[in-house]
């Protein structure tokens, strides 16, 4: 400690700055190096969490958007407007298909769920496309007689 008392006022403060600039440096190279590993920790929250949730939110949505335009299909007699909304059906349909073609997850149990619902979605598709027959003859009694739509939408709301 002598030898600092020793130093003239000029190197004293050369000596401070150095030390300054040094304890600057490393607290500046820790914040970065951390900045950047919560950076990947957010892209892989993101991708891995984030995403999926997001696609299966869609594909609900999707889904009960098609339930309630079966409903209005089998109420509605006008025809433009059912061709309206069998137009619209099919473009969620679409959309749903490549939700599920998208979907990417490394969780077996979440793959396993997926695999189920792609079977009930075709189960749903075969019961849809019946009603859509139905409606767009406007019997909507018969459309009304198929019940089974109901039980595969609550299997794929579950």
């Amino acid at each position: 400690m002598k030898w600092i008392r020793n130093l003239k006022i000029t190197q004293k403060f050369i000596l401070l700055l150095v030390v300054t600039l040094l304890s600057l440096l490393v607290v500046g190279s820790l914040g970065f190096t951390q900045l950047i590993s919560t950076g990947k920790k957010l892209d892989d929250m993101y991708v891995n969490k984030l995403k999926p949730i997001e696609t299966v939110t869609s594909l609900k949505t999707n889904t009960q958007y098609i339930q309630t335009a079966l409903v209005e299909l089998m109420v509605n007699t006008d025809q433009a407007r059912n061709q309206e909304l069998l137009s619209k059906m099919e473009e969620i349909v679409k959309d749903n298909q490549q939700h599920r073609k998208s979907y990417q997850t490394d969780n077996p149990d979440e793959l396993k769920l997926l695999n189920s619902i792609t079977e009930l979605a075709s189960q749903y598709k075969e019961t849809q496309d019946k009603i859509i027959d139905y409606a767009m003859k406007n019997q909507n009694t018969e459309a009304y007689e198929v019940n089974h739509l109901i039980m595969l939408l609550h299997h794929l709301n579950n």
